[in-house]
């Protein structure tokens, strides 16, 4: 698992964070405290759930919550644009920040939600402890002790 910082989707996240602070600077200040406040709250909460899936085993859930958000930002992002508080060429720098995300966070996502479909579990119940054998995605095996079983425990095995 590669530190979060080194994530290109988290890169590309910080630099979209940085652009919006710059940009709501410059809002009218009606729109600062509305949407620029929120744009900038809304990424960071997309950074928080990059961090939090670069870290969990359960990344899908998070990766569709990081999605929700950054259709979020799109919609914000559209809402300035069509109320000119951010000149065209802006909007266009932000646009091709969007997509880079966009397309990383998907690919992410579908990537997990492949390894969850194709992965196995398999369970040996040992005399003394159960070990976990899970395929999680094609070339990578987990095993985990889990627990310790009583002495008059049957060896068994389930799929």
């Amino acid at each position: 698992m590669a530190l979060t910082e080194e994530l290109l989707i988290y890169r590309a996240t910080y630099r979209l964070l940085n652009m919006l602070i710059r940009a709501t600077q410059d809002f009218p200040r009606f729109y600062k405290y509305s949407l620029g406040t929120r744009m900038v709250d809304v990424c960071l909460d997309m950074s928080m759930l990059l961090y939090k899936a670069n870290s969990s085993y359960e990344k899908v859930e998070l990766i569709k919550e990081f999605l929700s958000k950054f259709s979020i930002l799109q919609m914000l992002l559209r809402v300035c644009a069509e109320q000119k508080v951010i000149d065209t060429k802006k909007v266009a720098v932000f646009a091709l920040e969007m997509e880079k995300i966009g397309k990383q966070a998907t690919g992410w996502k579908q990537y997990n939600e492949k390894g969850l479909s194709t992965g196995r579990l398999v369970l040996l119940v040992k005399t003394k402890q159960i070990t976990i054998i899970g395929r999680v995605r094609r070339t990578t095996t987990i095993r985990r002790t889990i627990l310790d079983l009583p002495e008059n425990m049957p060896d068994t095995e389930m799929e």
